[in-house]
């Protein structure tokens, strides 16, 4: 049975604040393209800088892709 998309952003964000970084990356896209939640582009820097600074592969070219809006 599918989650519910409200338990799927509670569980990414539980895991963003216990520093997965790959999930801090996976809420910053979700932020930036408003997949399951409204667009913020400031948290998504947030989460994608929290992210990169954690090693995630990938986090730290999306990070800067947020600049270049």
């Amino acid at each position: 049975m599918k989650e519910p998309i409200k338990d799927r952003i509670d569980v990414l964000l539980e895991k963003a604040k216990n520093n997965d970084s790959y999930a801090q990356l996976q809420l910053a896209q979700c932020l930036k393209e408003g997949k399951w939640v409204e667009v913020s582009i400031e948290h998504a820097k947030y989460w994608a800088f929290k992210s990169a600074s954690n090693g995630c592969p990938g986090a730290e070219k999306f990070y800067k892709s947020l600049y270049n809006k």
